[in-house]
């Protein structure tokens, strides 16, 4: 990946996921979401995405599936109250990893998972 303008470079993760009870996901008209995305550099939220409400299937009727997940380019994080994003000779890559969980209707999280080492260019 590439640092600079948002929403040009992105990485696409896959999510599989089962739920014994099946209670992923909210209605169309609940604003809560359900998915977190966070950025392992700061601990910080990078995506709070919600996750529309899949059918109830009923207690012992779980559901399994996969979520495509588009995360658009981040930038580089320094030290020393260099600001996001810029340009500095002598540091040419930042490495993140993004830590993944969806919670459901019952308010259970799921475990989290880690992303493998992206590498983004500070150009």
């Amino acid at each position: 990946m590439s640092q600079g303008d948002l929403n040009t470079d992105s990485i696409t993760v896959y999510l599989k996921f089962t739920d014994g009870d099946g209670d992923i996901g909210f209605d169309t008209k609940d604003s809560l979401q359900n998915l977190f995305v966070i950025d392992s550099r700061t601990g910080n939220f990078a995506e709070r995405i919600k996750i529309p409400k899949l059918p109830d299937l009923g207690i012992g009727n779980g559901v399994s599936g996969e979520i495509e997940l588009l995360l658009y380019t981040t930038c580089c994080l320094y030290k020393d109250n260099i600001p996001p994003c810029s340009v500095i000779d002598n540091i040419k890559y930042d490495t993140l990893t993004y830590k993944i969980f969806l919670v459901d209707r019952a308010n259970h999280s799921s475990d989290t998972i880690e992303t493998t080492p992206i590498i983004l260019r500070c150009e």
